[in-house]
């Protein structure tokens, strides 16, 4: 399995790719931001708020519906590991995760996506729409300001050399309901705890 520590305390929060091995995961909460989250196996519990990873604003939950989430995601990762997934471990998962250590273990958005890159790679949450969207919701003045990720220059500075550019055209998916989180045991949405 493809995972890593993003924050050790109180409870270790990892992140990592759609699990296709349980009982190799290093939690038995398991977070998933995926469009399609995985069915669980006995044993395991956890939370989804399925999202789309496109680098299109209207693609992302609400700030309400990300906060309700993480609120419920909260509960467990106040007092247990967690492991938090979509795909690859890198943006979707990495937007929440930005976000709840910001709101749960008082870090500033900046300190958190360093925190999230420098265990995931560099190439964590490089959609620019997600890190917008995190600064404009939680980041203070002296964070709206950044470089977005360019994975010509991530390339150049890896190989050497780049590659054409990339058509961002988002492709067609499934109709779903992206303001609306799930869980894949019993979120109520329209709860107010």
């Amino acid at each position: 399995m493809n995972f890593d520590l993003v924050s050790p305390v109180p409870f270790p929060l990892y992140v990592g790719r759609m699990p296709t091995d349980f009982p190799s995961l290093p939690a038995t909460a398991v977070l998933s931001l995926s469009e399609h989250p995985p069915e669980l196996p006995e044993g395991y519990r956890g939370l989804a708020l399925p999202m789309v990873d496109r680098n299109d604003i209207d693609s992302l939950p609400t700030r309400n519906a990300l906060n309700r989430f993480l609120l419920r995601a909260h509960r467990l990762a106040a007092n247990e590991s967690t492991y938090w997934h979509c795909h690859a471990g890198l943006n979707r998962s990495g937007f929440a995760v930005v976000a709840y250590l910001h709101l749960y273990r008082d870090l500033s958005v900046s300190v958190a996506i360093r925190a999230l890159r420098a265990a995931r790679g560099p190439m964590a949450l490089c959609n620019p729409t997600f890190e917008r969207a995190l600064r404009d919701w939680y980041g203070g003045p002296e964070e709206q300001d950044f470089e977005p990720f360019s994975v010509e220059q991530y390339l150049l500075a890896r190989d050497g050399h780049a590659i054409p550019s990339i058509d961002s055209r988002p492709i067609p998916m499934a109709e779903w309901d992206s303001t609306q989180p799930t869980d894949l045991l019993t979120f109520d949405t329209d709860s107010d705890d």
